[in-house]
């Protein structure tokens, strides 16, 4: 099942791959920056705006790892590609959810990709409760108001894999 647009792998100008346990994010949350930090330097030096593209780009592969590596049962294999499809950079994340969370996971980022996101930004950000179960749903609910990125997932509801998709542009760090 997609949820949003999903976007076909295409040829890349570049491809990062990386297949990484979930039980090192979750015994260790700074890992998931120190990986996201890595990612956003290697791929910012073209970027006319290195430093915002930096900051974006960690950003994003943060929030988006911390938020699925959250939902994963942690003897799961999370897979990360990160690639520069056309001007954009497509960043991937294959990822097994908890089976008490697929249909929280899939209602949430049905609604994520498919509706008017500033009501639901809003709502989280001023709502004092957080939703139950919580994986960072303002987090991945900033990237898609703040930052402009794309989300999409293709889930499995049979088997929990998910495959979350975010297309962060550069127009703005590459003027």
């Amino acid at each position: 099942m997609d949820i949003g647009n999903f976007i076909e792998s295409k040829s890349a100008k570049f491809s990062v791959d990386l297949i990484l346990p979930a039980h090192d994010f979750q015994t260790e949350w700074g890992r998931c920056s120190m990986l996201a930090n890595y990612l956003a330097r290697y791929t910012a030096y073209q970027y006319c705006r290195q430093d915002w593209a930096e900051n974006l780009l960690s950003t994003i592969t943060n929030d988006l790892l911390e938020a699925v590596v959250k939902v994963s049962p942690s003897n799961a294999e999370v897979s990360i590609n990160c690639s520069q499809v056309d001007a954009d950079i497509l960043l991937e994340i294959g990822h097994t959810l908890n089976p008490d969370i697929i249909e929280v996971y899939r209602n949430f980022m049905s609604e994520l990709c498919c509706n008017d996101i500033r009501d639901l930004y809003f709502q989280l950000l001023t709502d004092s409760h957080r939703p139950m179960p919580a994986f960072n749903q303002l987090g991945l609910a900033m990237l898609v108001h703040d930052f402009n990125a794309r989300l999409a997932t293709r889930l499995d509801i049979s088997t929990g894999r998910a495959l979350t998709q975010a297309l962060i542009p550069t127009r703005d760090i590459n003027a």
